[in-house]
């Protein structure tokens, strides 16, 4: 799976209550290098990295598009 989650208790409010810092990134399917950017495949299902384009990704892209679903996309994660 290409989308991970960590969290990390990082301190404590001045009321006491925890400070919990959620961290994400997403890996490439296809090498699992951790990402900053690349492509997001039917709204997760698959991520790929700049180096690995999906072969269908400008068919799977279009059809997002054409039934208005946009979740086939390149993007940039922070």
């Amino acid at each position: 799976m290409g989308y991970h989650t960590y969290e990390k208790d990082i301190g404590t409010t001045d009321e006491g209550e925890p400070i919990i810092r959620t961290y994400e990134w997403r890996t490439c399917d296809t090498c699992g290098v951790k990402m900053t950017e690349g492509y997001c495949i039917e709204g997760g299902k698959e991520y790929f990295c700049n180096d690995h384009e999906p072969e269908d990704f400008l068919d799977s892209y279009e059809s997002s598009e054409d039934t208005e679903t946009y979740d086939t996309y390149w993007t940039q994660w922070d």
